[in-house]
């Protein structure tokens, strides 16, 4: 007499296998669809779709795997295999993506200041010249309607503006480099604190050189540069130099308009530099060659300027006439 084991698996038929596949077929069908759908709706890659759901709260890392997979399959309707190894891709994906965005961060900021470099600047501009025209071409197709009214006004007003801090070698060569390193620091917390993000970018293109690209115009721009001049200049920097315990720095700052050819108008805006240092005369020389012109000051001075390029004329920015306007 036999007797049947109770632990032994009962095998399904053929017919039950075939609902199973067909099952388990149209939820990947289904699945599919989703994620097209979705990712379609949102303008993002079917990827890039499956990427968000592992930021998702269901998909935390800082759950158990086991919560994960059973959140994974719950969501999707998979079965276990199919479940885990969508937990396990998404999983990696996750890190993967965490460890590219990382080595970009890396890649495209200045070590010293956390200001963009200059491959960062590159990618910002190339943002910013998509953006200019796109919406160039909304003002061709005349979506200037209702809803659309904002387009009027594009594209916006931009303004390259160029600091170079003033005798910086002089405190390297005084002080050190570990305290022209604290002053380049704090140069650059200033010009984040004025320039918000939606407002515009900065970088460092090197030494003691830093750009904004802010999205106003030139008028705007002399009155964001002012602030940040009399802000780098009220900085007191202290040291352990019995001679000279203390100590001030200042910034010339060029601006111009931009425009689409980038290289050109910083090349403008460091003309500009050149004036705000007291080099007119090289500023004059550098304006004539664009077929520009130079307005001069009654008085000249060295250093701790602004200077402009508006219409084509290189001129010193007055705060006190502004405020007086």
């Amino acid at each position: 007499m036999g007797f049947e084991n109770p632990t032994a698996p009962t095998v399904p038929s053929e017919e039950s296998l075939s609902r199973s596949e067909k099952n388990l077929e149209r939820k990947r069908e289904r699945f599919a669809r989703e994620v097209a759908e979705k990712s379609k709706t949102l303008g993002i890659s079917p990827e890039e779709y499956l990427m968000t759901y592992a930021d998702n709260e269901k998909y935390s890392r800082e759950r158990t795997g086991t919560e994960n997979t059973r959140a994974t399959k719950k969501l999707f309707g998979l079965g276990n295999t199919a479940g885990e190894a969508l937990n396990r891709e998404l999983h990696d994906k996750t890190g993967l993506q965490i460890e590219l965005e990382h080595q970009k961060e890396i890649a495209t900021r200045d070590p010293l200041t956390g200001l963009l470099n200059r491959r960062g600047f590159d990618d910002e501009i190339e943002k910013l010249q998509k953006e200019i025209r796109d919406a160039r071409e909304q003002q061709k197709k005349g979506l200037s309607d209702r809803r659309n009214e904002h387009t009027e006004k594009i594209p916006p007003y931009y303004s390259v503006l160029f600091f170079d801090a003033d005798h910086f070698k002089q405190v390297n060569d005084t002080y050190g480099h570990a305290t022209g390193d604290i002053v380049l620091k704090k140069i650059a917390e200033i010009l984040k604190n004025n320039v918000r993000t939606s407002e515009g970018f900065v970088a460092r293109f090197g030494g003691e050189e830093m750009v904004v690209v802010l999205r106003t115009d030139i008028n705007n721009a002399c009155i964001v540069a002012e602030r940040i001049r009399s802000d780098i200049q009220k900085v007191k920097f202290s040291t352990d130099n019995q001679e000279a315990p203390s100590f001030h720095v200042t910034v010339s700052i060029g601006i111009a308009p931009y425009e689409e050819d980038v290289k050109q108008q910083i090349a403008t805006a460091d003309t500009a530099v050149y004036a705000a240092k007291g080099h007119l005369e090289s500023a004059e020389t550098e304006m004539k060659k664009i077929g520009g012109d130079i307005t001069l000051p009654e008085s000249s001075s060295s250093r701790n300027q602004i200077w402009f390029v508006h219409d084509n004329t290189l001129s010193k920015y007055n705060p006190s006439k502004e405020s007086s306007r």
